[in-house]
């Protein structure tokens, strides 16, 4: 009988009879010293363990491993997205609830700065200005967001504007685009888009501005720190220079009907300022009554605002 050798050098296959099992010598091709192997069939089982058969019998180990790998890969899956949801459930409101309250807090520091201003305004001028400001014969031209624009730090934009002309003049109109985001809510895209104001002073009966005039903070029989001088609605109605404000004459209430309800821009409340300037978040939830108290100036009504706002 015979085997094959593989030369360890040469790498050629020589056929070697059972006789030189286990001889040296040198190799018929190369000539160089070598030895062969003690059984037969040793080399070439070898060659086949390098080769043949693990290479067979680890394709049918895989093939049947593949369905438990299948599995495995199908849970680690499972759990990331049981994770993730579960990441998504206690952390996202609360991402969500600190965006609201940022927004919210930005808000009333807006509310403040109006309300600043227009106190800044009524110092210079020994009132405050007039809701909406009209010619000779009447006719409405402006808005008061204009009249204070000195008060915000716009003064180059007041100096500009021709306060002779209406709102919608060639020259006026062409001004309306350098709206101060002060009058916006922020968060409220369509408001700043649109160079709508989210802010309003409430006028009419039983505000402090009635009949187009306005009530002397020092003659006030309510206190100003419990009574609303500027208030939140939604969207806009009016562009900023656009004469227009929430009336009491139309009923007041908490709700999204721009320039006609205070509120709509935050879920739980609305922001405004009082007559002293502090801004304040008012819930929701307020009953009519507390709203007009906290509206007229001088209803001598007790009121502990305090109690109906959310903690700053």
């Amino acid at each position: 009988m015979a085997f094959d050798f593989v030369c360890p050098f040469c790498h050629s296959r020589i056929r070697v009879d059972d006789l030189f099992a286990g001889k040296s010598g040198l190799c018929a091709e190369c000539g160089k010293p070598v030895t062969m192997p003690n059984k037969r069939g040793s080399v070439s089982d070898k060659l086949n363990s390098a080769s043949g058969s693990p290479r067979r019998q680890a394709g049918g180990s895989s093939k049947k491993a593949w369905p438990a790998k299948l599995l495995g890969a199908f849970f680690s899956l499972m759990l990331i997205g049981c994770l993730t949801l579960f990441t998504l459930m206690v952390f996202f409101p609360s991402a969500k609830n600190a965006l609201g309250v940022r927004q919210r807090t930005l808000g009333m520091s807006n509310a403040k700065q109006i309300a600043d201003a227009l106190n800044s305004y009524r110092k210079a001028y020994g009132r405050y200005p007039t809701p909406t400001v009209v010619d000779a014969s009447g006719k409405p031209l402006y808005s008061w967001r204009v009249l204070i624009l000195p008060q915000l730090g716009f003064a180059p934009l007041y100096n500009d504007y021709k306060l002779d002309q209406t709102w919608d003049s060639p020259t006026n109109i062409d001004l309306m685009t350098q709206m101060p985001p002060v009058y916006a809510c922020p968060g409220n895209v369509n408001a700043l888009a649109g160079q709508e104001t989210n802010f309003s002073l409430v006028v009419g009966p039983g505000s402090v501005f009635p009949s187009g005039t306005s009530v002397d903070p020092d003659k006030m029989r309510d206190k100003p720190s419990e009574t609303l001088l500027v208030v939140e609605t939604t969207d806009g109605a009016y562009n900023w220079t656009q004469p227009g404000d929430i009336s009491t004459s139309n009923g007041i209430a908490v709700g999204t009907r721009p320039m006609v309800d205070i509120g709509g821009n935050y879920p739980d409340c609305f922001i405004a300022a009082t007559v002293d300037g502090s801004p304040v978040a008012i819930k929701k939830t307020i009953s009519r009554g507390s709203l007009d108290s906290i509206i007229t100036p001088d209803g001598e009504e007790t009121v502990d605002l305090a109690t109906l706002c959310l903690p700053k």
